[in-house]
Protein backbone atom coordinates (compact mmCIF):
# COMPACT_ATOMS: atom_id res chain seq x y z
CA UNK A 1 0.00 0.00 0.00
CA UNK A 2 2.78 2.49 0.80
CA UNK A 3 4.83 2.06 -2.38
CA UNK A 4 1.90 4.00 -4.63
CA UNK A 5 1.80 6.75 -1.56
CA UNK A 6 5.46 7.18 -1.69
CA UNK A 7 6.22 7.08 -5.50
CA UNK A 8 3.26 9.83 -6.24
CA UNK A 9 4.46 12.49 -3.93
CA UNK A 10 1.23 13.41 -3.26
CA UNK A 11 2.49 15.04 -0.12
CA UNK A 12 5.06 15.77 2.15
CA UNK A 13 6.42 11.97 3.64
CA UNK A 14 8.18 11.94 7.33
CA UNK A 15 11.88 11.19 6.12
CA UNK A 16 12.27 8.31 8.50
CA UNK A 17 9.25 6.42 6.63
CA UNK A 18 10.77 7.24 3.46
CA UNK A 19 14.50 5.85 4.69
CA UNK A 20 12.86 2.85 6.78
CA UNK A 21 11.07 1.71 3.24
CA UNK A 22 14.15 2.19 1.07
CA UNK A 23 15.92 -0.04 3.45
CA UNK A 24 15.67 -3.22 2.14
CA UNK A 25 17.85 -5.24 4.48
CA UNK A 26 16.68 -8.20 6.73
CA UNK A 27 15.41 -7.24 9.98
CA UNK A 28 18.14 -8.03 12.63
CA UNK A 29 17.51 -11.18 14.76
CA UNK A 30 15.56 -10.15 18.65
CA UNK A 31 18.66 -10.27 21.24
CA UNK A 32 18.55 -13.01 23.71
CA UNK A 33 17.53 -12.71 26.97
CA UNK A 34 20.30 -10.52 28.82
CA UNK A 35 22.07 -9.13 25.63
CA UNK A 36 22.03 -5.70 24.85
CA UNK A 37 19.74 -4.72 21.40
CA UNK A 38 20.82 -1.59 19.95
CA UNK A 39 18.08 1.05 19.41
CA UNK A 40 18.92 0.54 15.70
CA UNK A 41 18.08 -3.37 15.29
CA UNK A 42 15.30 -2.63 17.38
CA UNK A 43 13.61 0.26 14.75
CA UNK A 44 14.49 -1.74 12.02
CA UNK A 45 12.72 -4.75 13.67
CA UNK A 46 9.86 -2.47 14.02
CA UNK A 47 9.83 -0.93 10.76
CA UNK A 48 10.06 -4.76 9.10
CA UNK A 49 7.07 -5.51 11.20
CA UNK A 50 4.86 -2.54 10.63
CA UNK A 51 5.57 -2.87 6.68
CA UNK A 52 5.00 -6.81 6.82
CA UNK A 53 1.35 -6.03 8.56
CA UNK A 54 -2.15 -6.18 7.15
CA UNK A 55 -3.74 -3.16 6.94
CA UNK A 56 -6.66 -4.72 8.75
CA UNK A 57 -4.08 -5.07 11.73
CA UNK A 58 -2.92 -1.90 11.48
CA UNK A 59 -6.66 -0.28 11.30
CA UNK A 60 -6.88 -2.20 14.79
CA UNK A 61 -4.17 -1.35 16.35
CA UNK A 62 -4.66 2.46 16.10
CA UNK A 63 -8.20 1.91 17.32
CA UNK A 64 -6.77 0.31 20.03
CA UNK A 65 -4.14 2.87 20.86
CA UNK A 66 -6.47 5.57 20.40
CA UNK A 67 -8.45 3.45 23.48
CA UNK A 68 -11.53 2.62 21.09
CA UNK A 69 -10.70 -1.08 21.69
CA UNK A 70 -13.25 -3.14 23.54
CA UNK A 71 -10.27 -5.24 24.10
CA UNK A 72 -6.98 -4.39 26.88
CA UNK A 73 -4.21 -5.56 28.60
CA UNK A 74 -4.55 -6.81 32.44
CA UNK A 75 -1.85 -3.65 33.02
CA UNK A 76 -3.28 -1.17 30.63
CA UNK A 77 -6.77 -1.17 32.41
CA UNK A 78 -5.11 -0.11 35.77
CA UNK A 79 -7.30 2.90 36.93
CA UNK A 80 -10.09 2.55 34.36
CA UNK A 81 -13.59 1.10 35.09
CA UNK A 82 -15.82 -1.14 32.89
CA UNK A 83 -19.52 -2.21 33.37
CA UNK A 84 -18.44 -5.55 31.89
CA UNK A 85 -15.35 -7.41 32.20
CA UNK A 86 -13.84 -11.09 31.28
CA UNK A 87 -10.69 -11.59 32.61
CA UNK A 88 -8.58 -14.05 29.76
CA UNK A 89 -5.69 -15.45 32.52
CA UNK A 90 -3.67 -17.92 29.82
CA UNK A 91 0.06 -18.58 31.24
CA UNK A 92 0.83 -20.46 27.51
CA UNK A 93 0.24 -17.37 25.66
CA UNK A 94 1.49 -14.76 28.23
CA UNK A 95 5.07 -15.87 27.10
CA UNK A 96 6.51 -14.79 30.23
CA UNK A 97 7.63 -15.94 33.81
CA UNK A 98 6.47 -13.04 36.27
CA UNK A 99 2.73 -14.12 36.74
CA UNK A 100 1.20 -17.66 36.71
CA UNK A 101 -2.19 -18.30 36.94
CA UNK A 102 -1.78 -21.74 37.03
CA UNK A 103 0.22 -21.35 40.21
CA UNK A 104 -2.51 -19.56 41.95
CA UNK A 105 -4.80 -22.48 41.02
CA UNK A 106 -3.02 -25.13 41.72
CA UNK A 107 -2.34 -26.58 38.23
CA UNK A 108 1.52 -26.03 38.90
CA UNK A 109 3.34 -26.90 41.82
CA UNK A 110 5.44 -23.55 43.84
CA UNK A 111 9.00 -23.53 42.29
CA UNK A 112 11.49 -23.73 44.73
CA UNK A 113 12.79 -19.86 44.00
CA UNK A 114 8.81 -19.09 44.93
CA UNK A 115 9.33 -21.15 48.46
CA UNK A 116 12.77 -19.64 49.12
CA UNK A 117 11.46 -15.96 47.76
CA UNK A 118 8.17 -16.28 50.37
CA UNK A 119 11.07 -17.59 53.23
CA UNK A 120 12.95 -14.84 52.63
CA UNK A 121 10.09 -12.45 52.75
CA UNK A 122 10.11 -11.58 49.06
CA UNK A 123 8.03 -10.45 46.13
CA UNK A 124 6.94 -13.77 44.33
CA UNK A 125 5.40 -14.95 41.22
CA UNK A 126 2.07 -15.47 43.12
CA UNK A 127 2.24 -11.85 44.47
CA UNK A 128 2.67 -10.25 41.23
CA UNK A 129 -0.27 -12.51 39.73
CA UNK A 130 -2.71 -12.07 42.82
CA UNK A 131 -1.89 -7.88 42.21
CA UNK A 132 -2.66 -8.16 38.54
CA UNK A 133 -5.46 -10.18 39.07
CA UNK A 134 -6.98 -7.98 41.41
CA UNK A 135 -6.42 -4.71 39.31
CA UNK A 136 -8.29 -6.90 36.80
CA UNK A 137 -11.31 -7.75 38.45
CA UNK A 138 -11.43 -4.05 40.21
CA UNK A 139 -12.66 -3.09 37.15
CA UNK A 140 -15.62 -4.44 36.27
CA UNK A 141 -18.88 -2.27 37.60
CA UNK A 142 -21.29 -4.46 36.77
CA UNK A 143 -20.13 -7.97 35.77
CA UNK A 144 -16.97 -10.15 35.98
CA UNK A 145 -16.32 -13.34 34.27
CA UNK A 146 -12.67 -14.48 34.54
CA UNK A 147 -11.55 -17.58 31.82
CA UNK A 148 -9.05 -19.52 32.94
CA UNK A 149 -6.58 -21.75 30.71
CA UNK A 150 -5.17 -24.54 32.74
CA UNK A 151 -2.20 -27.12 31.74
CA UNK A 152 -4.37 -29.28 34.39
CA UNK A 153 -8.16 -28.41 34.74
CA UNK A 154 -8.62 -30.74 36.99
CA UNK A 155 -5.78 -29.58 39.63
CA UNK A 156 -7.51 -26.26 39.25
CA UNK A 157 -11.09 -27.01 39.63
CA UNK A 158 -10.26 -28.61 42.79
CA UNK A 159 -8.35 -25.61 43.71
CA UNK A 160 -11.24 -23.38 43.40
CA UNK A 161 -13.28 -25.68 44.76
CA UNK A 162 -11.37 -25.38 48.16
CA UNK A 163 -10.62 -21.99 48.07
CA UNK A 164 -13.91 -20.96 49.12
CA UNK A 165 -12.87 -17.60 46.35
CA UNK A 166 -16.23 -18.36 44.67
CA UNK A 167 -19.58 -19.38 45.90
CA UNK A 168 -20.97 -22.64 44.55
CA UNK A 169 -22.38 -22.26 41.01
CA UNK A 170 -20.22 -19.39 39.68
CA UNK A 171 -17.65 -21.30 38.41
CA UNK A 172 -17.45 -24.50 35.79
CA UNK A 173 -15.03 -26.40 33.79
CA UNK A 174 -15.89 -26.60 30.08
CA UNK A 175 -14.10 -29.24 27.45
Amino acid sequence: MLTPVLSANLFEIDHRLSEAYADKSLPLPAAGRGEEESKQARMRRGWCALFAAPWSHLRLYRTYLAGNSVLATHQVVEGSEFMHVMVVMDDALAGGFLISYDKIFGSVEHSKRDKENVELGKETTIDRTLRLLYVTCSRAQDSLALVLWSSDPAAALARIKESNWFAEGEFQATP
